[in-house]
């Protein structure tokens, strides 16, 4: 019996096998070309397809390509091959195209071409829309920038960035509230995403000065270094005067002296993001925490001793009203 085995090119099926980044890393059938994006440099970014060919089937990388292919060669009809590209942290990359040659084991003439393309992968183009007035974002470098914030209640702000995967916040101070509604993306082209901030009022505290975005797709990511800009505290009246006369007009409290006996009380709501401390003349008047109502709220409640013999006598003293985290304001 004769058996005439015509040979032929071999075949990448039409799809991919493992990938990692999974659902990035991918093989195009049209484009006949295997997609590998960047990964950190403590991992790997690899892609497998699968390949046909009766007499089996090699692998031909060029030497400069930085790509890495097991196995090299199958005698097999059917082969997966892995491609690997190891990690790095570099944040110059360019994309680079890789001609790779797949041929007949039996037959060498029997060849066909693919593509391997190696993508940079970061975080790119790292902009901020629908800011609040005084927000704003500065020194960008490819994994670093610097976001300048009026800590003033509602203030909010939207950061967009591109990268082949949605990425994840895997750090946020507490007193930012991520508001970005829920959305879905497509892979593996490049596509912009948005997360949108909104200061929270009533938090604990403003300590936390990072927003941290992780690259899901494996690459490098993005810290965004929070500079906060804290606000002199603001002063009402409120709750009791007494003697009634006294009052507050603007940042000037008039009190009047009383008998011995009595206090003289004035008491005044404080309004401060970030906390407040009062300081008085002590050694004359004084002053009390009457009611914490919320974090951003203190009432104090200022008094005076009454002394029958110094009902004639005027004292004018000067009152600090401070931010607790920043004693300038």
């Amino acid at each position: 019996i004769d058996i005439d085995a015509t040979l032929s090119a071999p075949i990448v099926k039409p799809t991919g096998a493992a990938m990692s980044p999974d659902g990035v890393n991918n093989w195009n059938a049209v484009d006949n070309t295997l997609y590998l994006v960047q990964t950190v440099s403590s991992k790997i970014s690899t892609g497998t397809i699968v390949v046909t060919s009766v007499g089996g089937s090699k692998i031909e990388i060029p030497a400069d390509a930085g790509i890495t292919v097991s196995p090299a060669s199958s005698p097999h009809t059917t082969q997966e091959y892995t491609f690997q590209w190891a990690g790095t942290d570099a944040t110059d990359l360019t994309e680079k195209e890789i001609t790779v040659a797949l041929k007949n084991r039996s037959d060498e003439t029997k060849a066909e071409n693919i593509k391997v393309k190696l993508l940079p992968n970061r975080l790119n183009n790292l902009q901020i829309t629908n800011q609040s007035a005084g927000i704003s974002l500065s020194s960008i470098t490819a994994t670093t920038a610097t976001l300048t914030i009026p800590v003033i209640k509602d203030k909010q702000f939207t950061l967009t960035m591109d990268n082949y995967s949605k990425p994840t916040i895997s750090k946020c101070p507490s007193w930012l509230e991520n508001i970005t509604p829920v959305s879905t993306r497509s892979i593996p082209e490049s596509k912009t995403v948005s997360f949108t901030f909104k200061l929270i009022e009533d938090a604990v505290n403003f300590d936390d000065t990072q927003i941290v975005f992780t690259n899901v797709a494996g690459g490098t990511g993005m810290t965004v270094n929070i500079t906060r800009e804290f606000q002199a505290p603001a002063i009402t009246a409120t709750g009791t005067m007494a003697p009634s006369v006294n009052s507050l007009s603007g940042n000037s409290l008039h009190m009047y002296r009383v008998a011995s006996g009595q206090q003289s009380k004035a008491q005044i709501k404080v309004y401060s993001l970030g906390g407040s401390t009062l300081i008085t003349p002590g050694n004359w008047c004084y002053q009390r925490i009457v009611s914490t109502p919320n974090n951003y709220e203190k009432v104090y409640e200022i008094y005076w001793d009454g002394n029958t013999n110094d009902l004639n006598t005027a004292y004018n003293g000067s009152f600090y009203l401070k931010n607790v985290s920043d004693n300038n304001k």
